[in-house]
C-alpha cells in the first residue's frame, strides 16, 4: 500500500456548477501539465474525456431520481487518477468528496512535490473543502475503524502529511492552538494548511500523533475503539459547514 499517495477533499459546498469544475480542472491541468484523458461512471475507466465544458457537464448530469453518484477519471500521461462523489440534492450521511491517487514514482524531485502541494491547495480553494488531507495510503489505512467506515459527521480521520481545515473548523478546533503550530499557515479565508514535512517520505508518525493530541484527540479516529461518537459533538455537521 505504500506505493500510492491519496489526497482527499471533503466539501459541503454546492458542486452543481460547471464553472466550479471548469475552473478547478483548468488549474489542475496547468499544475500537472497534462490533460484529463478519461472520465467515466465505471471503474476501470473507458470513456474518453473531451473538452472541459463536456467534462463538467458530465460530472453534474444526474438522472431525475439520482441523489448521489461516483465518477472516475485519469490523467494518463502522468499516471494520476481521481474519483468524485457528488450529491445532487441535500447532503445527508456523506459530504461531496474528491480523491486523487498518485504513484510515489511521481515524486521525482522537489518540483513534483510542489505540484502536489499546489494541487492540494487548488482543491481546497475551488471545491470549498472543509477538511482535506494527503498522505501515503498505508498511513491513511491505519485510521480504519473496527466497526466499519468513518462517519465524518462524528469524527475526522486525523492529521496527515498534508491537512487542511476551513475557517469554521479552525474556530471549532481552536484558532489559537492552530496558530501556535509551526507547521501551520493560513489562507486568505482563514483556513489552515498543515504540512508536516517537505516530502511525504520524511513525515514522522509521532508528528501526526502529537498534533492530534494537541488539537484534541477526541476529534479524530482511534483505530482501536469500537465506540460511536455522537454526531456534531467532535465534528461539525454539514449544515454548519455550508457557505
Amino acid at each position: 500500500m505504500t506505493n500510492k499517495i491519496w489526497i482527499y477533499h471533503f466539501s459541503a459546498a454546492n458542486w452543481q456548477s460547471k464553472d466550479v469544475w471548469i475552473g478547478f480542472f483548468e488549474r489542475a491541468q496547468e499544475i500537472l501539465r497534462s490533460k484529463i484523458t478519461y472520465l467515466d461512471r465505471r471503474d476501470p475507466v473507458k470513456r474518453k474525456a473531451k473538452d472541459l465544458d463536456s467534462v463538467s457537464s458530465y460530472i453534474i448530469d444526474f438522472d431525475s431520481e439520482e441523489n448521489r453518484h461516483s465518477l472516475f477519471g485519469k490523467f494518463e500521461d502522468v499516471n494520476i487518477e481521481f474519483s468524485i462523489n457528488i450529491c445532487s440534492r441535500e447532503l445527508k450521511e456523506y459530504p461531496n468528496s474528491l480523491t486523487w491517487y498518485v504513484s510515489t514514482d511521481f515524486l521525482r524531485g522537489e518540483a513534483s512535490t510542489r505540484k502536489l502541494l499546489h494541487l492540494f491547495m487548488t482543491g481546497n480553494s475551488f471545491l470549498g473543502s472543509f477538511y482535506s488531507f494527503g498522505d501515503l495510503l498505508s498511513n491513511i489505512a491505519k485510521k480504519k475503524k473496527p466497526s466499519g467506515a468513518v462517519d465524518i459527521r462524528r469524527e475526522l480521520l486525523g492529521i496527515f502529511w498534508l491537512t487542511y481545515f476551513n475557517s469554521r473548523y479552525v474556530d471549532f478546533l481552536g484558532k489559537e492552538k492552530l496558530k501556535s503550530l509551526k507547521e501551520a499557515s493560513f489562507d486568505d479565508n482563514g483556513g489552515a494548511n498543515i504540512q508536516l514535512a517537505e516530502n511525504v517520505m520524511d513525515c514522522a508518525e509521532q508528528e501526526r500523533e502529537r498534533l492530534e493530541t494537541l488539537l484534541g484527540i477526541d476529534h479524530f479516529v482511534d483505530p482501536s475503539s469500537y465506540s460511536e461518537k455522537p454526531i456534531g459533538k467532535f465534528a461539525l455537521q454539514f449544515d454548519d459547514l455550508k457557505s
